[in-house]
């Protein structure tokens, strides 16, 4: 292999909107009912966040 392509979401592609969207459902089918604003502040995490 002479090369890859590593991207950190965001950098390229931007997959945090499907990865939440697929969270929601799969809850969902679970039995779990969270709007989608409540998964993205449970598992979003910023650099203000991961420093404190």
């Amino acid at each position: 292999m002479k090369s890859f392509i590593f991207d950190v979401d965001g950098t390229l592609l931007s997959t945090e909107s499907m990865y939440m969207k697929s969270l929601q459902q799969t809850l969902e089918e679970n039995g779990i009912h969270k709007a989608y604003e409540e998964l993205y502040a449970i598992f979003r995490a910023t650099i203000t966040g991961c420093v404190d």
